[in-house]
Parts: C-alpha cells; structure tokens; sequence
C-alpha cells in the first residue's frame, strides 16, 4: 500500500525564477541542484539528446519537489513529451 507521494516534477521554462518562487516565496529549501546530459536521463525521457538543469527541493514535513528546465530538447507541446512545461510525473 502507498504510504505517501515520493516527489512531484514540474518542467519549467526558466529554472532560477522557479527557483526564486519556490525557494524564496514558499520557502522550500533546495537540497540538490545540478546539470545533466544524456545517460540515464535518456533512457527515462526517451531523449538521446535530453539537455537539463534540475533541482530538488523539500518543504517543511518532508513532500520533494523536482524541478527541470529542459536546454535540450525544447517542449514539443505534447502532453506526453517531458519536455513540454507543466507537470510531468508524480512518484510514489
């Protein structure tokens, strides 16, 4: 049985402002941040040439919040491509 969610993604299209919002409005502290190209993050994307800058945040009680900016590809407007702005998985 599924105990709680694990973490939440969001694609967003510029990751210092998200950055500025989550971590100075809502006060969420960034506890991981990084760029990444190719590798597993190929594999998980479907993208051979998947490009981004991500960070991991966490609220207060533990919830984690992925953030990605895709460099390479850009949104494709597709609901299914990971690329495309919004929301793009929920973890348990």
């Amino acid at each position: 049985m599924v105990e709680s969610v694990n973490h939440t993604g969001l694609t967003v299209s510029d990751l210092d402002r998200a950055l500025g919002f989550y971590r100075d409005v809502l006060g969420l502290e960034v506890v991981m941040q990084q760029e990444k190209r190719g590798g597993y993050l190929a594999a998980i994307t479907g993208s051979p040439g998947a490009h981004v800058r991500m960070a991991h945040l966490e609220a207060p009680g533990g919830g984690r919040l992925e953030l990605f900016e895709y460099l390479e590809p850009r949104g494709s407007g597709s609901p299914l491509d990971p690329s495309t702005l919004g929301i793009t998985h929920v973890c348990f």
